[in-house]
Formats: structure tokens, C-alpha cells, sequence
């Protein structure tokens, strides 16, 4: 892994001190995917936003919708400790769409 690289200045961001960049190097991919998507669907605040698998980049797309968008979320998914996990992570609704009709 590269220590520098130049990049276009509206994708940069400071890693903060005491951040592996390792880590850093993960969050970005992972992070930068799922605040894409949920910026892309033009998601205002107050307005619903269902996310379908709470996974990984589920789950952070929860958060982004949440705390940075200021969205309701409903999240779906078959796994009930997925679900669980998104109610503790600020949900608004949680569905399981193996037992119940998310539509």
C-alpha cells in the first residue's frame, strides 16, 4: 500500500491521528460506496429510506442515513440478529422479509 498518492481534492480526506491506515484504507472503500448510494437517492431529512441487508455496508448505510442524512430507516432483512443489531443502531422499523411482506 502506497503512502501518498494524488487524488482529486474533492475525494481527500484527512485520516484522523492515531488511525491506522489500514483501517482507514477500509472505511474509505466501504464508507465511501454506501454514502454514495444513499446520497444519490436524495434522501431528505424526515423522509423514509429502506435498506435491504444489514450487512456490512448495510449497516453502515444505516448510519449515514440516519446521522448524516437525518433519515428514517427501515431496514429488511432475513437475519433476526441483523435486524436486532440495526434497531440498536438507530432503525425506525425493522423487517424481517423471510416472515413478513416488506412491500
Amino acid at each position: 500500500m502506497a503512502e501518498e498518492c494524488i487524488v482529486v481534492a474533492d475525494y481527500a480526506v484527512k485520516v484522523p491521528d492515531g488511525l491506522d491506515s489500514a483501517a482507514a484504507n477500509s472505511i474509505t472503500c466501504a464508507g465511501v460506496t454506501t454514502y454514495k448510494a444513499v446520497k444519490l437517492s436524495k434522501i431528505r431529512p424526515g423522509q423514509w429510506i429502506a435498506i435491504y441487508g444489514l450487512g456490512g455496508l448495510g449497516n453502515l448505510a444505516l448510519q449515514y442515513a440516519k446521522n448524516v442524512f437525518n433519515a428514517k430507516v427501515i431496514a429488511i432483512d432475513v437475519n433476526d440478529e441483523q435486524l436486532k443489531l440495526a434497531t440498536e443502531m438507530g432503525a425506525d422499523l425493522a423487517i424481517n422479509s423471510r416472515t413478513e411482506d416488506a412491500a
